[in-house]
């Protein structure tokens, strides 16, 4: 029988699925740095969108749903092997995790409203409840 680490070690897949920090760490840190380059034009009013919050409640929204829950997530997928001696989530079982939060956020991209056929307030709670 394989020990973890040489079950770890046997994926063969994309390397960013290979351990929960990866995809989520990432995404959330050039969700954050990207989301700097819109806000801060938004904030300044050099930037209109009929959105239906004011720039600093889409700023808070953000934090708290979107790059909080992202590293959150990702410290926790990284933390629980180690805490309970199981193997890491990686492969499909993690893009499984992944994809409802990044839906979530192109969802909700197009003037932070919910986008036609797209309910994205439905996404932003599927992608809470399924954090570790």
């Amino acid at each position: 029988m394989a020990t973890s680490a040489q079950q770890i070690r046997a994926w063969r897949g994309p390397a960013i699925f290979r351990y929960g920090f990866r995809p989520f760490f990432g995404l959330g840190a050039l969700y954050a740095g990207l989301s700097i380059l819109f806000w801060l034009p938004l904030l300044h009013g050099h930037l209109a969108t009929s959105s239906v919050f004011v720039p600093v409640d889409w700023h808070v929204q953000d934090l708290l749903f979107g790059y909080l829950a992202a590293g959150l997530t990702g410290f926790l997928l990284s933390a629980s092997p180690n805490w309970t001696g199981r193997l890491p989530v990686q492969g499909l079982p993690l893009l499984a995790l992944v994809l409802p939060s990044a839906l979530a956020v192109i969802g909700a991209l197009p003037s932070r409203r919910p986008a036609p056929g797209l309910p994205s307030f439905s996404l932003d709670t599927l992608s809470q409840l399924l954090l570790p």
